[in-house]
């Protein structure tokens, strides 16, 4: 079983994005800052991308505004294999519009995957 944990930056590139994780080849990854639109990749969605190349997911935007920069952006576990249980915890609430990351909205996303060796709980969450 392969698990990546990786903060892929706001501003990734979504061709880049998406051809590195088919090229790690994980079976389960926790993704932070994963944007569905950003001044840089407007209107993409890329957590709809990571589902296309065959991951099932639990995602929570975490940074949710309109304006420059990023607009939506949030947290989630992919994974290969079903996803059959989820939730989300808020760490803190906060005011996002501020811009500084101690006004930001923070979540853990909780994810229960159903392996070949059993189901195994998961979480992802960027502080």
């Amino acid at each position: 079983m392969k698990l990546l944990q990786w903060n892929v930056n706001w501003r990734s590139d979504p061709k880049r994005l998406c051809k590195d994780i088919a090229r790690f080849d994980a079976d389960i990854m926790c993704l932070q800052e994963v944007t569905r639109d950003s001044e840089i990749n407007l209107n993409v969605d890329i957590p709809a991308l990571i589902c296309d190349l065959g991951y099932h997911m639990v995602y929570e935007p975490t940074i949710k505004r309109t304006g420059a920069r990023h607009k939506i952006e949030g947290v989630g576990v992919f994974s290969k294999w079903e996803i059959t249980q989820s939730a989300v915890h808020w760490v803190n609430r906060g005011n996002s519009a501020r811009h500084n990351a101690e006004n930001y909205d923070r979540a853990l996303v909780v994810a229960t995957v159903d392996t070949p060796i059993g189901p195994i709980h998961v979480s992802s969450t960027h502080l």
